[in-house]
Parts: C-alpha cells; sequence; structure tokens
C-alpha cells in the first residue's frame, strides 16, 4: 500500500487482493491508528467501490498514522494490508 501525505489528509492506493474468500470484492474497509497499531479505528466500513484508492481526510498535520485496508467481499473480510504516513 502507498501513501502520500497532504494538508490533513493522506491518498491511499493498493493492490486488490489474489484471493478474497471466494467472492468477489465489493469494497473495502479503511481503518487508522494514531496509536502505533494498538488501537484501530474505523475510516469508512465499506467503501462501495472496487476502487484500490482512498483519500483519508480530517487528519492531524504533525501526526503519525497507521493505515490498513481490508477487502469486502459477501463471504468476509480478505486479509488486511498495513501501510504508514507521517
Amino acid at each position: 500500500m502507498v501513501s502520500e501525505d497532504g494538508d490533513a489528509q493522506s491518498a491511499l492506493t493498493w493492490t486488490a487482493p489474489t484471493s478474497a474468500g471466494g467472492a468477489a470484492v465489493t469494497g473495502y474497509l479503511v481503518e487508522q491508528s494514531s496509536d502505533g497499531g494498538t488501537t484501530w479505528s474505523t475510516v469508512v466500513a465499506d467503501t462501495g467501490s472496487t476502487s484500490t484508492a482512498y483519500t483519508v481526510t480530517s487528519l492531524a498535520n504533525g501526526t503519525g498514522y497507521l493505515f490498513r485496508v481490508s477487502a469486502v467481499n459477501a463471504a468476509e473480510y480478505a486479509p488486511r494490508k498495513n501501510c504508514s504516513a507521517a
């Protein structure tokens, strides 16, 4: 996953999973952590899109963030991909 940081935002891009539990990907769960991955909060529970890009807004400038993304489909969440942003 790649993160390009801007003013109070971070543009994330990732690669679609090669396997997602046997069902087509319908969206992505995006989560963030500002404490090194100890706790996670949901940015968006389901993007509702198969696009592999999402811009996270309302971030605090100067705060380091970790992001993780999981594919959403009818079967389950696919394995997460992690990314960090400064």
